[in-house]
């Protein structure tokens, strides 16, 4: 009877994709693994092709009519792990969780049945599930080293990243572009500073200026065309989706990213080692977002803006600068990417309690 560890993921893909990075580790050295995943997650999955199962979850929505719901998904979700647990008892050692809400039912579960639980949390301020989580986990490993209310004992380990990320021979083709890649995520969302003040900043370079950049941008389904017409009028070359099914191709392609703060994002954007142009998300909880950024600028070549006090201005002046002398703007690492991480914490993970794959 072959051991078998649970990952416990869900909700965005800064919660998934470590989880996925770590599941890679564990393929490559031949250790059984499950996911437990909420909806949302189960397409991203498919494309690794990597067993899951769906589990009910819910955020918790404080009104009349969504609260009962959101109790109710939980607890069918709760007796969804367990049974799944009580099943292959003997064959869980370990369960993981990476965060978020769609973690709460499974690690709980887990709990009452005596099953050892490890949280990672990627973000600088532990999150609200982390935090709650943590009382009831056997370890906790964080992906800063100073994060903030996270457990006296909790590891660091830093945060896993998918391998396709530090792949660069693959990509070297795309290198001999004589224009500057400029990479736009964290439009999928909605916010004016993508959709409406980064084109008009772009719009404001001189027809010379424009000729020497590309961009690619992740925007809102429904702002596609608008942004298409926009970047159709100052004859800039670009390539607009909602979704990049290879993001990692696309930072490698690129010369410069102008991203959200989501740690996941961080983590790869200093895995392809790109200088990054960086707007913290300023309604993300415990304004997570900007202690990201700030710890990530440690050592990382980026600059980081507040999109409630500039204005399109600064931003042309930026790009202006970029385009005159793109040579200085590349991600000036203090410390190479750490391509180990994920190496690391299944070593941790194997010696755990003398649990042995």
């Amino acid at each position: 009877m072959k051991n078998k560890i649970l990952l416990v993921t869900g909700g965005t893909g800064g919660h998934l994709f470590p989880a996925i990075s770590l599941a890679q580790e564990f393929k490559k050295q031949n250790i059984n693994f499950e996911f437990i995943i909420d909806r949302k997650c189960e397409g991203h999955l498919k494309n690794y092709k990597m067993k899951c199962n769906v589990v009910f979850s819910s955020p918790i929505f404080f009104s009349l009519l969504k609260l009962p719901i959101s109790i109710i998904k939980i607890i069918i979700g709760f007796f969804q792990s367990t049974l799944l647990f009580l099943r292959e008892h003997k064959k869980i050692k370990i369960i993981i969780g990476f965060g978020g809400y769609s973690c709460f039912p499974s690690l709980i579960a887990g709990y009452f049945l005596n099953i050892p639980i490890i949280i990672h949390e990627q973000n600088a301020i532990m999150g609200k599930a982390n935090r709650i989580l943590s009382k009831f986990c056997h370890k906790t490993f964080i992906s800063f080293r100073k994060t903030e209310k996270a457990p006296k004992n909790s590891k660091f380990t830093g945060i896993p990243v998918r391998k396709e990320f530090f792949v660069k021979k693959k990509f070297k083709v795309h290198y001999s572009s004589n224009k500057i890649n400029i990479l736009i995520l964290g439009g999928s969302q909605g916010a004016a500073v993508f959709s409406k003040i980064i084109p008009k900043a772009l719009s404001s370079l001189s027809s010379s200026e424009m000729s020497k950049i590309k961009v690619t941008q992740q925007a809102r389904e429904n702002e596609i065309e608008s942004l298409s017409n926009t970047y159709k009028k100052i004859k800039l070359s670009t390539k607009i989706k909602k979704f990049f099914s290879n993001v990692a191709l696309e930072m490698h392609k690129s010369d410069v990213i102008i991203s959200r703060c989501g740690a996941s994002t961080l983590a790869e954007i200093s895995a392809t080692e790109k200088f990054s142009i960086l707007f913290p998300l300023p309604t993300s909880k415990d304004n997570h977002q900007f202690k990201n950024a700030s710890e990530f600028s440690k050592s990382n070549s980026c600059i980081v803006m507040n999109e409630n006090k500039f204005n399109s201005f600064d931003l042309t002046n930026l790009f202006k600068k970029i385009i005159k002398k793109p040579e200085r703007f590349k991600n000036k690492l203090t410390t190479n990417p750490n391509t180990n991480i994920a190496k690391d914490i299944v070593t941790i993970i194997k010696n755990y309690k003398n649990v042995r794959y």
